[in-house]
Protein backbone atom coordinates (compact mmCIF):
# COMPACT_ATOMS: atom_id res chain seq x y z
CA UNK A 1 0.00 0.00 0.00
CA UNK A 2 1.10 3.62 -0.40
CA UNK A 3 0.77 6.92 1.07
CA UNK A 4 0.24 8.94 -2.14
CA UNK A 5 -2.23 7.52 -4.75
CA UNK A 6 -2.19 8.28 -8.17
CA UNK A 7 -4.95 8.56 -10.20
CA UNK A 8 -6.00 7.71 -13.87
CA UNK A 9 -6.01 11.64 -14.46
CA UNK A 10 -3.08 12.61 -13.40
CA UNK A 11 -4.81 13.44 -9.66
CA UNK A 12 -2.44 12.38 -6.60
CA UNK A 13 -3.84 12.02 -3.12
CA UNK A 14 -2.61 11.88 0.26
CA UNK A 15 -3.79 8.67 2.32
CA UNK A 16 -4.40 9.43 5.69
CA UNK A 17 -4.33 6.00 6.84
CA UNK A 18 -3.44 2.30 5.57
CA UNK A 19 -6.05 -0.08 5.43
CA UNK A 20 -3.85 -2.07 7.75
CA UNK A 21 -3.93 0.73 10.33
CA UNK A 22 -7.94 1.18 10.20
CA UNK A 23 -10.00 -0.42 12.86
CA UNK A 24 -13.41 -1.84 11.72
CA UNK A 25 -14.87 -0.99 15.13
CA UNK A 26 -14.79 2.59 14.31
CA UNK A 27 -16.82 2.45 10.94
CA UNK A 28 -20.34 1.83 9.91
CA UNK A 29 -19.70 2.06 6.15
CA UNK A 30 -17.13 1.06 3.65
CA UNK A 31 -16.73 2.87 0.32
CA UNK A 32 -15.15 1.46 -2.56
CA UNK A 33 -14.87 3.49 -5.69
CA UNK A 34 -13.65 1.91 -8.80
CA UNK A 35 -10.47 2.62 -10.95
CA UNK A 36 -8.73 1.32 -13.90
CA UNK A 37 -7.73 -1.97 -13.76
CA UNK A 38 -4.94 -0.63 -16.03
CA UNK A 39 -3.76 2.44 -13.68
CA UNK A 40 -3.39 0.45 -10.34
CA UNK A 41 -6.88 -0.32 -9.64
CA UNK A 42 -5.37 -4.51 -9.23
CA UNK A 43 -3.81 -3.07 -5.70
CA UNK A 44 -7.63 -3.15 -4.60
CA UNK A 45 -7.77 -6.66 -4.63
CA UNK A 46 -5.57 -6.94 -1.39
CA UNK A 47 -6.35 -9.38 1.32
CA UNK A 48 -6.76 -6.58 3.93
CA UNK A 49 -9.29 -4.65 1.88
CA UNK A 50 -11.35 -8.20 1.90
CA UNK A 51 -10.83 -8.30 5.58
CA UNK A 52 -11.83 -4.98 6.58
CA UNK A 53 -14.92 -5.25 4.29
CA UNK A 54 -15.98 -8.70 5.50
CA UNK A 55 -15.64 -7.42 9.09
CA UNK A 56 -17.76 -4.25 8.56
CA UNK A 57 -20.02 -6.13 7.05
CA UNK A 58 -20.44 -8.98 9.85
CA UNK A 59 -21.10 -6.06 12.63
CA UNK A 60 -23.88 -4.68 10.47
CA UNK A 61 -21.94 -2.11 8.38
CA UNK A 62 -22.80 -1.03 5.15
CA UNK A 63 -20.46 -1.46 2.13
CA UNK A 64 -21.06 0.83 -0.96
CA UNK A 65 -18.99 0.64 -3.98
CA UNK A 66 -18.61 2.38 -7.52
CA UNK A 67 -17.78 1.06 -10.87
CA UNK A 68 -15.72 -2.00 -10.51
CA UNK A 69 -15.39 -1.14 -7.07
CA UNK A 70 -17.99 -4.22 -6.12
CA UNK A 71 -15.20 -6.74 -7.63
CA UNK A 72 -13.33 -6.80 -4.77
CA UNK A 73 -16.31 -6.98 -2.34
CA UNK A 74 -16.89 -9.81 -4.32
CA UNK A 75 -13.93 -11.94 -3.89
CA UNK A 76 -14.20 -11.61 -0.38
CA UNK A 77 -17.32 -13.82 -0.43
CA UNK A 78 -19.40 -11.26 0.73
CA UNK A 79 -21.98 -11.86 -2.10
CA UNK A 80 -21.97 -15.32 -2.90
CA UNK A 81 -25.64 -15.99 -3.42
CA UNK A 82 -26.10 -12.31 -3.56
CA UNK A 83 -26.74 -9.75 -7.18
CA UNK A 84 -24.41 -6.78 -8.07
CA UNK A 85 -23.63 -5.44 -11.11
CA UNK A 86 -20.63 -3.49 -12.15
CA UNK A 87 -18.93 -1.48 -15.03
CA UNK A 88 -19.81 -3.75 -18.65
CA UNK A 89 -18.24 -1.62 -21.12
CA UNK A 90 -14.48 -2.62 -20.17
CA UNK A 91 -12.20 -3.30 -23.42
CA UNK A 92 -10.13 -6.18 -21.21
CA UNK A 93 -12.65 -7.21 -18.58
CA UNK A 94 -15.52 -9.12 -18.23
CA UNK A 95 -16.66 -7.53 -15.17
CA UNK A 96 -20.24 -9.03 -14.54
CA UNK A 97 -18.98 -12.58 -16.12
CA UNK A 98 -16.34 -11.83 -12.82
CA UNK A 99 -19.43 -11.47 -10.62
CA UNK A 100 -20.90 -14.89 -12.15
CA UNK A 101 -18.00 -15.97 -11.30
CA UNK A 102 -17.84 -15.84 -7.69
CA UNK A 103 -21.37 -16.90 -7.15
CA UNK A 104 -23.07 -13.80 -7.81
CA UNK A 105 -25.86 -12.99 -9.76
CA UNK A 106 -25.09 -9.89 -11.88
CA UNK A 107 -27.48 -7.20 -13.36
CA UNK A 108 -26.72 -4.63 -15.75
CA UNK A 109 -28.86 -2.55 -13.80
CA UNK A 110 -27.60 1.30 -12.58
CA UNK A 111 -27.77 0.51 -9.37
CA UNK A 112 -28.54 -2.73 -6.97
CA UNK A 113 -28.88 -2.85 -3.48
CA UNK A 114 -28.57 -6.16 -1.61
CA UNK A 115 -27.81 -7.20 1.70
CA UNK A 116 -26.32 -3.84 2.48
CA UNK A 117 -24.17 -3.58 -0.53
CA UNK A 118 -24.82 -1.00 -3.06
CA UNK A 119 -23.04 -1.50 -6.37
CA UNK A 120 -23.87 0.81 -9.14
CA UNK A 121 -22.78 -0.02 -13.15
CA UNK A 122 -20.55 3.13 -13.87
CA UNK A 123 -19.57 6.81 -12.58
CA UNK A 124 -22.79 8.22 -13.46
CA UNK A 125 -24.66 6.86 -10.62
CA UNK A 126 -21.70 7.14 -7.68
CA UNK A 127 -23.79 10.36 -6.32
CA UNK A 128 -27.05 8.26 -6.29
CA UNK A 129 -24.85 5.25 -4.40
CA UNK A 130 -23.66 8.02 -1.85
CA UNK A 131 -27.07 9.32 -1.57
CA UNK A 132 -28.12 5.57 -0.59
CA UNK A 133 -25.74 5.16 1.67
CA UNK A 134 -26.38 8.91 3.37
CA UNK A 135 -29.76 7.54 3.80
CA UNK A 136 -29.04 4.25 5.35
CA UNK A 137 -26.52 6.32 7.72
CA UNK A 138 -28.61 8.77 8.98
CA UNK A 139 -32.12 7.70 7.88
CA UNK A 140 -34.43 9.11 4.97
CA UNK A 141 -35.75 12.32 6.76
CA UNK A 142 -32.25 13.65 7.22
CA UNK A 143 -30.89 12.23 3.99
CA UNK A 144 -33.73 14.45 2.16
CA UNK A 145 -33.39 17.62 4.39
CA UNK A 146 -29.13 17.01 3.21
CA UNK A 147 -30.54 16.73 -0.14
CA UNK A 148 -32.44 19.98 -0.12
CA UNK A 149 -29.07 22.16 1.52
CA UNK A 150 -27.14 20.30 -1.13
CA UNK A 151 -29.18 21.83 -3.69
CA UNK A 152 -29.40 25.18 -1.85
CA UNK A 153 -32.96 24.83 -1.20
CA UNK A 154 -34.16 26.48 1.77
CA UNK A 155 -35.99 23.29 4.15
Amino acid sequence: MHREVHGRFGLRFAIDHLIDEVDPQDYAALVVPGGFHSHGFDEAYCQPLRDLAKTIHRQGGIIATMCVGILPIAESGLLEGGEATSYAFSRSHDNLGRLRELGCKSTSGPIVVWNRIISCSGPAYSVDVASLLLASLVGMDEAKEIALFMAGTSV
